[in-house]
């Protein structure tokens, strides 16, 4: 009995080590062999972005459209993506199943919307536009797996919270996708990494780097 509660203990810890070690391995994969896409950050209140260790990434995760008229809040969705013509992706539309073709990304649900209001000046609610048009239904959903966060030292939080703060309109979330997972790459400011531009600086004060991106952006 002693022997068997021995290896039952071993394979439990064995399991408990291999779990971190499989899913660095497949961040890695993620990282090395997904494609690469750009998402416009959305801005925060001033006082929002910096938690703990990490500074919050926030895109725009509402009105995606969507055929299902019944989703409930927490369902698991699928969110296809698509690329505008300035190279930054969206959410393209929000499905029950994973799609047949292109990348996705998996969240859940927040809330379901009403049907979209029209350029003719459709009331909210209507199902048909001025133009016989059918106005899908949107929803809003939670931030995707693995992309809310960008682990950051302390030693660099503060200017990277002020960076954030004023690069509204310029900073760009780089994010790896496979098979639906996905991965944060780096934050950029302009076309510089944020760390990279935070290391550059780190030889001057910090009222000197406060000015010096106040400049930038």
């Amino acid at each position: 009995m002693e022997s068997k509660t021995k290896w039952i203990f071993i394979g439990y810890a064995v399991l408990v080590l291999l779990i971190p070690i499989y899913m660095v391995g497949s961040s890695a994969n993620i990282l090395s062999n997904g494609k690469l896409y750009k998402f416009r950050m959305e801005g925060y209140d001033p006082f929002d972005f910096f938690r703990g260790n990490y500074l919050r990434v926030n895109i725009d995760t509402r009105g995606i459209p969507t055929d299902k008229e019944d989703w409930l809040p927490g369902e698991t969705v699928y969110l296809s993506i698509d690329v505008d013509q300035d190279g930054y992706v969206f959410f393209d539309e929000a499905l029950e199943e994973p799609p047949s073709n292109g990348d996705y990304m998996v969240s859940r649900v927040n809330r379901l919307n009403g049907f979209s209001r029209s350029d003719t000046g459709v009331f909210m609610g209507d199902m048909l536009g001025g133009n016989g048009e059918y106005r899908r239904k949107t929803v809003d959903v939670e931030m995707p797996n693995n992309l809310g966060k960008y682990f950051i030292t302390e030693d660099y939080a503060e200017d990277g919270e002020f960076a954030l703060r004023r690069a509204r309109g310029f900073a760009t979330a780089h994010v790896r996708v496979k098979n639906g997972n996905v991965r944060l790459q780096d934050i950029y400011l302009g076309k510089t990494r944020i760390m990279e531009y935070l290391e550059d600086s780190g030889d001057e004060d910090f009222e000197e780097r406060r000015r010096d991106i106040q400049f930038q952006f």
